[in-house]
């Protein structure tokens, strides 16, 4: 999805977050959960260098898609690059590249989130690949279909009468008559 030159400039820019050069594996988890990412925590391995983690994460987001159900408005590395865009220590060209990719890549389907990004980073591009693929929606009938109600004869009962059916004994299970089959082993 990515060009290699965007992919190489994305993972220099998540390599070089404090998250990634000296908090460990515990500020790289919190990373992506604040993210909305947590599903994601135990597939991704956080441990070793900032770069081949920052590699990793770059690559296993983009090959996962929209976040369906969750956020289905948005790529799993679209989620990602939004919660950076709200982070500290990240210059306002960083912060451009990143609304950049958003929109080139339309990594979030939200007109009015990339309208502010348009406007707040100067931002011209058009998306590389406007049709992005439907998602699926389902939506509930407004009315049900008509059925006929039920009718229903209420009468009175003969509580003795009613007595006597149930304890009369050709109402009930003949035990001996009954065959099961049972296999052992």
């Amino acid at each position: 999805m990515l060009t290699s030159q965007d992919q190489q400039e994305l993972i220099r820019i998540i390599e070089n977050l404090y998250d990634f050069t000296d908090g460990g594996n515990r500020t790289r988890r919190l990373l992506l959960t604040q993210a909305g990412l947590r599903q994601y925590v135990p597939v991704i391995d956080l441990s070793g260098t900032a770069s081949i983690v920052a590699q990793d994460i770059v690559g296993q987001l983009e090959a996962k898609g929209y976040l369906v159900p969750e956020r289905p408005n948005y790529h799993a590395l679209g989620a990602l690059l939004s919660y950076l865009l709200t982070t500290v220590g990240i210059s306002y060209e960083q912060s451009q590249f990143l609304a950049r990719l958003i929109v080139r890549y339309s990594l979030v389907i939200d007109t009015t989130y990339i309208n502010e990004l348009r406007s707040q980073y100067n931002i011209s591009d058009v998306p590389i690949s406007p049709s992005v693929p439907a998602l699926v929606q389902t939506s509930l009938p407004t009315t049900l279909p008509k059925t006929e109600e039920p009718t229903f004869r209420i009468f009175s009962l003969d509580e003795q009468g009613f007595e006597r059916i149930i304890n009369s004994q050709d109402n009930f299970l003949d035990l001996y008559l009954s065959y099961a089959r049972l296999n052992i082993g």
